[in-house]
Formats: C-alpha cells, structure tokens, sequence
C-alpha cells in the first residue's frame, strides 16, 4: 500500500529508487511478510516502509544494515542487502533506519536539508 501525493517526487534517480525497493521487498518477502506499506512524509522529506513479516529485535536493529550481517545466514543471506540499501541512499543524500515496531519491520528513510532530485 503507497500513502504519498501522485505528484510526488523522491530526491533520488529511478535506479536508485529500484535497488532500494527491490532489496527491501526482497528482504520483507524473505522474513515472512505478506505486505508493505508505504508512507511518504513531507517536512522533512521521509518515508516510512513497514511490513507484516518476522521484524527485527531490537538487539540487531543498529546493525542490520552493515555490510555482512544476517540473520538468515542458514538460508543463504549474504547480508548484503540492507547494506547495499544504505549506500544508495547515503549516494542520494538519505540515510536509513530501523525503528521499533509492534509487527513486522519499519524502516524510516530520511533525506537531508541539502538532498535534490536526481
């Protein structure tokens, strides 16, 4: 589910766009969710991105974007995902979050005052 304006416009390229959507849908799937919403924010410029699936604890919550951490290494995760994630949005002027969540995952993607469209 999208909550956002139609005209809308991210301050990042549409590849940049695509690899985060495809890694953290790919991610969501991979930890059980059957769906993801999300949530545009505009002052300051965010998107909130929560699923249904397993979630992360709070323990790992810090880490999970560093290169190599998984948590899923028993079903072949690299951990390169949600690190991969992380340099594309830190290329577009973003940074990412794991923030605390009641059900499943929620990310928070929070772009900077400097941040421009692509």
């Amino acid at each position: 589910d999208l909550k956002a304006p139609e005209d809308i416009a991210l301050p990042l390229s549409q590849d940049q766009g695509l690899i985060m959507l495809h890694h953290l849908l790919q991610n969501a799937q991979q930890h059980g969710a059957t769906r993801v919403d999300i949530t545009f924010e505009e002052n300051p410029i965010a998107l909130r991105i929560q699923d249904n699936g397993s979630g992360v604890s709070s323990r790992n919550s810090e880490r999970i974007t560093q290169p190599f951490f998984t948590t899923r290494r028993d079903a072949g995760g690299t951990g390169m995902g949600l690190a991969i994630v992380a340099a594309v949005l830190e290329q577009a002027g973003a940074q990412i979050r794991c923030l605390p969540s009641q059900q499943g995952a929620l990310f928070q993607i929070d772009w900077s005052e400097g941040a421009h469209e692509s």
